[in-house]
């Protein structure tokens, strides 16, 4: 049995601005083997996002595996702990591609006890319109979709994270959530909730971009 909780494991880097690659990821109480994790890798992902987070996944103990869209079956989802949707463009083409049969795969996953981590595309996918895996608001926290350093107070420390059009949270009344992030307009940028018998993680914010 998985003890499953959203933990974070910050590193700080000696770069020329105060970024920081931060990891929101679910703990596991696990001996040997270390628990897998699957980062999807298929159609809408941007350049780079599934190799950057599946590095820190990596960091943090897990066995990492790439899976496809085509490929995201109940049987190959078998033994993984961690299903995690990275960075990328676009909502519907992200839902085109799960369709028809991954997103119900991946909700069954979590109901049953698996733990999702959506990262911006992976955030707004969650959704009701997309996965219906978040019932309250999800929208651009940015008008403009440039690239920036963004600041937030994560667990009650300011910091500097890379920042492209990524999401802000609203919780819908008397849902319940852990938030770990904030924006500087006090917006949520990170949280954690129950889904059933699992977790979900969102995080608006590319906390596992590297200086890169």
């Amino acid at each position: 049995m998985w003890a499953v909780g959203l933990i974070e494991a910050m590193l700080l880097k000696p770069y020329a601005y105060p970024a920081f690659i931060c990891l929101l990821l679910f703990s596991q109480a696990w001996s040997q083997p270390a628990p897998t994790a699957a980062v999807y890798y298929g159609p809408a992902v941007c350049h780079g996002c599934p190799q950057s987070l599946a590095k820190v996944i990596k960091q943090a103990g897990y066995d990492v595996r790439k899976i496809y869209a085509g490929g995201i079956t109940a049987e190959a989802l078998k033994g993984v702990a961690l299903f995690a949707i990275p960075g990328g463009d676009d909502v519907d083409e992200l839902m085109s591609a799960l369709m028809p049969g991954g997103a119900g795969v991946i909700k069954r996953f979590i109901y049953e006890g698996g733990s999702y981590l959506g990262v911006c595309l992976g955030a707004y996918v969650a959704w009701e319109s997309g996965l219906g895996l978040f019932s309250g608001s999800i929208n651009a926290h940015a008008k403009k979709i440039d690239a920036k350093m963004e600041k937030i107070t994560w667990q009650g420390q300011a910091r500097w994270v890379y920042f492209q059009d990524g999401p802000e949270f609203e919780l819908s009344k008397n849902s319940k959530a852990d938030i770990w992030a904030k924006y500087k307009t006090g917006e949520l940028a990170a949280l954690q909730y129950r889904y059933g018998q699992g977790y979900v993680g969102l995080v608006g914010p590319h906390l596992e971009a590297d200086r890169s």
